[in-house]
């Protein structure tokens, strides 16, 4: 398996995620910062570790693909065919690890642990149905 990496944005202004064209760090009063160039239509906008602050949200992919292909990101929910059940993705700052979650905070599994043929997004935690689970806190 190889591994990429890979990042999307969700701009909180627009509503919409957005392809990243470059990335810039800084640090300032808020903590560590990101100005992201979008990769259409041009402009940028911030981001920060701390995803309530800022004008966005920076999401890092997982270097997995779900059973159609797509990138698996931070913020997506995945459902698994295999046992029937959904969870959604998070970073684990603790074990630096990308780490899935059921809807009601519990989990803690590594993603890697999981059969990436039975796995599919089916959403993300910024847009649609699935905006609740950002305020789900892990247990």
């Amino acid at each position: 398996m190889s591994w990429l990496i890979n990042y999307k944005a969700f701009e909180y202004a627009t509503s919409k995620m957005q392809k990243v064209s470059a990335i810039h760090f800084f640090e300032d009063f808020n903590g560590c910062g990101y100005e992201i160039e979008r990769s259409f239509g041009g402009g940028t906008f911030i981001c920060y570790d701390d995803k309530n602050k800022g004008e966005g949200a920076l999401l890092r992919s997982t270097g997995l693909k779900d059973k159609k292909g797509n990138f698996i990101y931070e913020g997506d929910v995945i459902e698994d065919s295999y046992i029937d059940e959904r969870y959604f993705v998070y970073w684990n700052k603790v074990s630096a690890a990308f780490h899935i979650s059921t809807f009601d905070g519990y989990g803690g599994n590594n993603i890697f642990e999981y059969d990436e043929p039975s796995i599919e997004v089916i959403g993300n935690i910024y847009e649609g149905k699935y905006t609740y689970l950002k305020s789900v806190k892990i247990r």
